[in-house]
């Protein structure tokens, strides 16, 4: 008879969420956790001349997340959040027009559609609140609002897949029901990326 209990802790996880049967995987190692158990096994003749055994495990496993994505816009609830959770807990803006306001009561960042197509600009605004530069982080977000409202003009994620293949990125139709966006969108789309140079 043989007996192993084990302890596991496990550092820069990344987490997910399960959606039905689809796996959606957060692009940030964010997460930590464990994982614990005992495999007992118990050896012997059980069919005469045979070597067999019996095996018996169990397994607890735990993730624990160090962050959220605040898509709500909701000012006071980030304060709120921020106000109970203090730094043990990260923030990040799930909405691309509140970046700034969000990062002021200290989200740590933003999870971002817009971001797809100016990378940099938002690497730049982000940072430039995290150094403590307000007032360019702010400018950034202003410069940035057209193109953030006409990438939520319609339905996510269609303009942003629409803007994408435009600019020579093709990542493919989106999945039913979703469809195309209208050709009035597309037309200022155009226009925009002309203007953002993208």
């Amino acid at each position: 008879f043989t007996t192993e209990l084990y302890y596991k802790n496990l550092s820069n996880i990344i987490p997910y969420e399960i959606d039905n049967l689809k796996m959606v995987y957060s692009g940030i190692n964010s997460a930590n956790g464990y994982a614990a158990g005992i495999d007992m096994k118990l050896f012997g003749q059980f069919v005469e001349g045979t070597d067999s055994w019996i095996s018996f495990s169990l397994m607890k496993t735990q993730e624990n997340l160090n962050g959220v994505k605040e898509a709500s816009a909701d000012l006071p609830l980030i304060a709120r959040i921020r106000n109970r959770c203090g730094d043990g807990l990260n923030i990040w803006s799930g909405s691309d027009d509140t970046v700034c306001a969000m990062m002021s009561l200290g989200a740590k960042g933003v999870i971002s559609t817009t971001a797809n197509l100016v990378p940099k600009l938002f690497a730049q605004m982000c940072n430039s609140f995290l150094n403590g530069d307000f007032r360019e982080g702010s400018e950034i977000q202003n410069r940035l609002m057209p193109l953030i409202d006409a990438m939520f003009s319609d339905v996510n994620p269609m303009p942003v897949k629409a803007a994408l293949d435009l600019a020579g990125y093709p990542v493919g139709a989106c999945r039913a029901p979703l469809w195309k966006i209208s050709e009035e969108n597309e037309v200022q789309i155009t226009e925009l990326l002309r203007q953002y140079d993208i």
